[in-house]
């Protein structure tokens, strides 16, 4: 996840108006809010927290852990929480579009695959086999999209079909 959150670094140097981070979470506080839920954070998520607490790339959104700036983790799983064939889904990144991933939560795993849920279909599709795995394709596929755009153009939403349901084939 190292690489990953060096990409992020960089895209938010060069795109500020486009991707907003925000004070990470100590080790601590990371431990303290996964007691308090009733899932384990990928552990993945738990070093992208310790880089930022909640990120937003335009309409992408990773929520935080008790960030009042930004959606909660823990919130945005307890309304309905999601299962398939009897497998809890963890959302953890959602679109202005309604388009949300997750990963499976298996609690014997540190390979948690991740799934993206149409809501046109409300059908769930595998895209990776990990979070680690996701983070990579889905920031790289971000760089290639804010490098098509100027740094200081206001755009709300990213406008490239294929993201990031198209991670799969890359």
């Amino acid at each position: 996840m190292e690489d990953v959150i060096e990409k992020i670094k960089n895209l938010a140097s060069k795109y500020p108006n486009h991707v907003t981070t925000y004070p990470s979470c100590d080790s601590i506080a990371i431990d303290e809010y996964e007691s308090g839920i009733e899932f384990k954070l990928d552990s993945g998520l738990k070093k992208f927290f310790a880089y930022s607490n909640g990120i937003s790339f335009l309409d992408y959104c990773i929520p935080g852990l008790n960030n009042k700036q930004i959606a909660d983790l823990a919130k945005s799983n307890s309304y309905d929480p999601l299962e398939f064939n009897s497998e809890q889904v963890v959302i953890f990144l959602g679109t202005s579009g309604y388009h949300e991933f997750g990963y499976f939560y298996d609690s014997n795993s540190n390979q948690n695959k991740v799934v993206m849920i149409s809501p046109e279909e409300y059908e769930i599709s595998l895209i990776a086999n990990s979070v680690q795995e996701f983070m990579e394709k889905f920031v790289s596929k971000l760089e290639i999209m804010f490098s098509l755009i100027d740094p200081d153009e206001i755009i709300m939403y990213l406008d490239d079909p294929d993201l990031p349901s198209d991670l799969n084939n890359w």
